[in-house]
């Protein structure tokens, strides 16, 4: 817990919920296994966030202009007096100013007060806004490495329940997957974070609106566990397809494959360029090669994706290929 020169208690985002967002419920293998890969993408956010969002508390601390509470009015030792504002040093006003009236000083008073808070805010806001743009590549490079270590996790996965090695296939569909994924960190996730918190820090520098403005991104960060959920399924598609075009070859016909709507989730609808996940639901006697797109794929819900591919083997349906 960080109690800040304020008073205000904030607590360690591995404080529950530690995954971000909710965690698939299932108690089967892969959601264990994506389950896992959403609290090492959100620990890792954490990590960088907590040492980001602690040092910016030092930079709103160590603020080096003069306090607006240091201007004062106060009357000189003339008769009739006039009227003293005195704004201590500063090095772009003089030191003192002098009015007339007691109404025209504490007028100009307010105006520098007002304006001393003013560029104490887009002070900070500048010390602020470079930290975090610094910090950026720091936060990338450290998803990207879970993000790539998790795409290959779910390759190994999938390929150990087959008991096979990696055919050239599944190599390049790996391959495609990780440099994917990859762009997708770059050129989504990360401007995303820091637009939202940039955007956060014009509005406020309140360390509390500071600090939320960190919470609200570890959903978004959560959601890249879909890479591991649908290389799952990318994997056993290449190796289903490749096992269909064996049983063509030697006249039988493919196995059946089905969509499964997991029945305690919140189903997507059909969006621009995206399926909705019930108008996949159903099976696909033609076997992989009739799939328009797995779970987690091109679909509405993306990384929250909770179906799953089923085959018709020996007589039922069941898991894997």
């Amino acid at each position: 817990m960080i109690i800040t020169a304020r008073g205000h208690k904030f607590y360690h985002f591995q404080e529950p919920p530690a995954a971000g967002q909710e965690l698939r419920e299932s108690a089967g293998a892969w959601e264990r296994a994506t389950n896992a890969q959403q609290r090492r993408l959100v620990e890792t956010y954490d990590a960088w966030a907590s040492k980001v969002y602690t040092e910016m508390l030092g930079i709103l601390a160590r603020k080096d202009r003069t306090d607006p509470r240091a201007v004062e009015v106060r009357p000189t030792l003339e008769t009739p007096p006039r009227w003293w504002v005195n704004i201590g040093y500063f090095p772009y006003y003089l030191s003192q100013e002098i009015f007339d009236t007691e109404k025209e000083a504490r007028k100009r008073a307010k105006e520098i007060k007002d304006w001393l808070r003013e560029q104490q805010r887009l002070g900070s806001e500048t010390d602020l806004e470079s930290y975090l743009i610094r910090l950026m590549p720091e936060l990338e490079l450290n998803l990207s490495a879970v993000v790539e270590q998790g795409i290959i996790g779910a390759t190994s996965q999938v390929l150990r329940g087959q008991r096979m090695g990696p055919t050239p296939g599944v190599l390049s569909t790996q391959n495609r997957a990780i440099q994917g994924s990859l762009t997708m960190v770059r050129t989504a996730l990360i401007p995303h974070i820091q637009a939202g918190i940039l955007a956060d820090i014009k509005l406020s520098v309140d360390t509390n609106a500071l600090w939320q403005s960190f919470v609200a991104m570890r959903s978004r960060v959560a959601q890249y566990a879909g890479g591991y959920w649908v290389m799952i399924f990318e994997v056993e598609k290449e190796i289903g397809q490749e096992k269909d075009r064996e049983l063509v070859r030697q006249g039988l016909p493919p196995e059946p494959v089905r969509w499964v709507l997991d029945p305690e989730a919140e189903h997507c609808k059909p969006s621009a360029g995206f399926y909705g996940c019930p108008e996949l639901a159903g099976e696909y006697p033609g076997g992989w090669y009739t799939l328009p797109t797995v779970p987690a794929g091109q679909v509405t819900c993306r990384g929250t994706c909770r179906c799953r591919i089923e085959v018709y083997k020996d007589g039922k349906w069941k898991r894997g290929i």
